[in-house]
């Protein structure tokens, strides 16, 4: 099943790829590699299906606002954005309490942004208020990419938590 959202987005489940077509020669591809970002991609891609086919969505709207996605600013932006997302939830992991638990690996599990995320920006860069968007251009293309790497990350940064604290325990015999 291929997917296509826009001429800026489309999805192949057959090869488990997300490809980004950020300008007209520029093309980026996202293999999904492990079976829990394949999960995530079939995820979105019936999402996707299903809100077009219920007429809720004609396009998600990222295509204007792909050229902005290459900047330095922006991704300098969208850097920090990552970072402060991810040293949020770890703060909300140290209010874990259970003996054994990991508050690390539960940090990490609240990381990922998906499908949700994109939506709220969707729906803040496509409203405006005395004419201005709520959501710039820039400020859109700098929340997909944390969603994005949010998304794509936390299964590698969950099996290596889990796996460090699993060493950690005491062996029980």
């Amino acid at each position: 099943m291929v997917e296509e959202t826009a001429k800026s987005i489309r999805i192949d489940l057959n090869q488990f790829k997300l490809h980004l077509y950020l300008k007209p020669e520029v093309e980026l591809t996202l293999h999904f590699d492990s079976p829990s970002r394949r999960f995530y991609l079939s995820v979105i891609g019936l999402v996707v299906h299903e809100m077009k086919r219920r007429g809720r969505i004609t396009s998600i709207p990222l295509q204007k606002h792909l050229g902005v996605l290459a900047s330095p600013e922006i991704l300098g932006f969208a850097l920090a954005l990552t970072g402060v997302a991810i040293v949020g939830k770890q703060i909300c992991g140290l209010g874990v309490r259970e003996r054994d638990t990991s508050r690390l690996a539960v940090g990490i599990g609240m990381v990922p942004r998906g499908e949700v995320g994109l939506v709220f920006a969707g729906v803040g860069a496509s409203l405006s208020v005395a004419g201005h968007p709520i959501i710039d251009p820039a400020v859109y293309g700098a929340l997909v990419l944390m969603v994005f790497v949010t998304t794509l990350v936390t299964p590698s940064l969950m099996v290596a938590a889990l796996s460090r604290h699993r060493r950690a325990l005491p062996s029980r015999g």
